[in-house]
């Protein structure tokens, strides 16, 4: 096992770095499931290598059906299946927000930690200090970064999720406020600053927060993160839109591509956004509307195509896209984004980052890593994903 590992991790230092693309898009309705208790406006999330959602629900009925989230295996054709439940009553229902890592899922603004190694009997492993309702919030090698107000980030450690533990803050009092947040593979934490543009910070000290660099002159309620690229979603009134950033220089980012929506269109809700795969970013214009865009080309960023559904809360992994409705979930495909097996983190670029993550699916015989689908793990497997990684992206 160590040799293979060895060698894959050579191989990758001579091959280099491979950059993703997308095609046309073209969305493809999967599945859906109904499912008790839910409401427009719950978070939903997708886990165990994509063939898992989780959506949270509220008490439902005569309330004898508990607050829960619900596992819903992804794999099963038109009519979804679920296949797991876990109670949390006595968590907070209102502006939850679902986050996974691994075989993790954090749940907010609880900051319940949850064991979903095993879909179909999730597990409380821990839970920290409560948050404010509507938090915002990344995860990032088990550390948890939560927007506690417009001024101030609250920084967790959940590694050990029977003590969680506050390790940081950042207070920041100008240049925006904060709105939301993502996390790299990289050790950076990129904000959506409102007015403030965004800013994109060094995480690599887990406690601390360092600014590297800004870029302003935009709006930025709601972001996303493909590769070396940040996408900026203003959420409110007229001349709403999208506006790429490049942060390859993360001290100097600057704007690279920009949409723009009619000064006729008038926004009617969240503005969220979700990466789909490697080239697309849906956005939720209005509550039964969702545009997806093609942003293969940054500096042209294009809408390309809409969804009509009812939905306030998106998911994504690699190229699918759920959709949490006020009747339970839908899931959407994207061939043309599903194309580029080696991207193992999802992030638009092949290096080191996804060898790595190869790696540890590999040693721990996740079905991820079966490439040859053949039930085994071997240098079969090895040799496909050296191959996939050669071949690039299309």
């Amino acid at each position: 096992m160590k040799s293979i590992i060895n060698r894959v991790a050579a191989f990758v230092c001579l091959a280099g770095i491979h950059n993703a693309a997308s095609a046309q898009l073209m969305p493809t309705f999967i599945g859906s499931a109904e499912l008790q208790g839910s409401q427009l406006g719950n978070p939903c999330a997708i886990g165990n290598s994509g063939a898992v959602g989780y959506l949270q629900t509220q008490p439902a009925g005569d309330e004898s059906f508990p607050a829960a989230i619900r596992a819903i295996d992804l794999t099963t054709g038109t009519v979804l299946s679920e296949i797991g439940m876990l109670d949390i009553t006595g968590a907070p229902l209102e502006a939850q927000e679902l986050l996974i890592e691994g075989d993790r899922l954090y749940l907010l603004p609880s900051l319940m930690v949850i064991d979903i190694s095993d879909p179909e009997q999730p597990e409380i492993l821990g839970q920290g200090p409560s948050q404010p309702s509507g938090s915002r919030a990344a995860v990032q090698d088990g550390i948890l970064y939560v927007i506690a107000s417009a001024f101030q980030v609250r920084i967790y450690d959940c590694t050990e999720p029977s003590s969680i533990a506050l390790i940081g803050q950042l207070s920041v009092f100008n240049n925006g406020t904060f709105e939301d947040i993502e996390s790299t593979n990289d050790g950076r934490i990129i904000f959506g600053k409102g007015q403030g543009g965004v800013a994109i910070y060094d995480s690599s000290d887990p406690g601390t927060l360092s600014l590297l660099g800004r870029a302003q002159g935009f709006t930025a309620n709601d972001v996303q993160v493909i590769g070396d690229n940040i996408y900026a979603a203003v959420a409110s009134g007229r001349g709403s839109g999208i506006t790429g950033v490049s942060m390859a220089t993360p001290e100097t980012p600057s704007i690279i591509g920009s949409y723009s929506y009619p000064s006729s269109v008038i926004w009617e809700h969240t503005g969220a956004m979700q990466s789909i795969g490697t080239g697309a970013i849906a956005y939720i214009l209005e509550e039964d509307r969702i545009d997806i865009f093609d942003v293969s080309t940054p500096s042209s960023i294009q809408l390309d195509t809409s969804i009509s559904s009812r939905t306030a809360r998106m998911a994504s992994f690699r190229g699918s896209l759920l959709l949490a409705t006020e009747d339970g979930i839908q899931l959407y495909e994207f061939p043309s984004l599903a194309t580029c097996p080696a991207d193992f983190n999802d992030d638009g670029v092949l290096n080191f980052f996804d060898v790595s993550q190869f790696i540890v699916a590999y040693s721990s015989m996740d079905p991820i890593a079966d490439l040859t689908g053949d039930g085994s793990f071997n240098f079969f497997d090895v040799s496909a994903f050296l191959t996939m990684f050669t071949t690039g992206c299309p």
